[in-house]
């Protein structure tokens, strides 16, 4: 993995995974769209894949430096929508990480 800055955005999908492991996203304050191609971990992947068109999601993403435009999710973090307030996408401690274990690597939101 690069040392690219790594971004947390609340977006809604705005196009669902397709059979090549890509997908949309539209940041809601709806000034960015990212095209997401890599994931840190099949854990991920599976759980964005399972989310339908115009859910909201809260990801960490990093540029894919050698793709121009492309990003990579890089960890997935609890949105209202979805979850308690405190409460994160992993079963475990945390905010689902590249290892697909909860982790305090992102903030919880509060």
């Amino acid at each position: 993995m690069s040392s690219a800055q790594l971004q947390v955005v609340t977006c809604t999908i705005k196009r669902p995974m397709n059979s090549h492991g890509a997908l949309m996203l539209a940041a809601v304050s709806g000034c960015r769209t990212f095209h997401v191609v890599e994931y840190d971990s099949p854990r991920i992947q599976a759980t964005l894949a399972r989310r339908n068109r115009g859910t909201t999601v809260r990801v960490c993403l990093q540029r894919v430096e050698s793709r121009g435009e492309a990003w990579r999710v890089t960890g997935l973090e609890p949105t209202a929508s979805h979850s308690k307030p405190n409460q994160s996408l992993s079963p475990s401690k945390g905010p689902i990480d590249a290892a697909g274990s909860g982790s305090s690597r992102l903030p919880l939101l509060r």
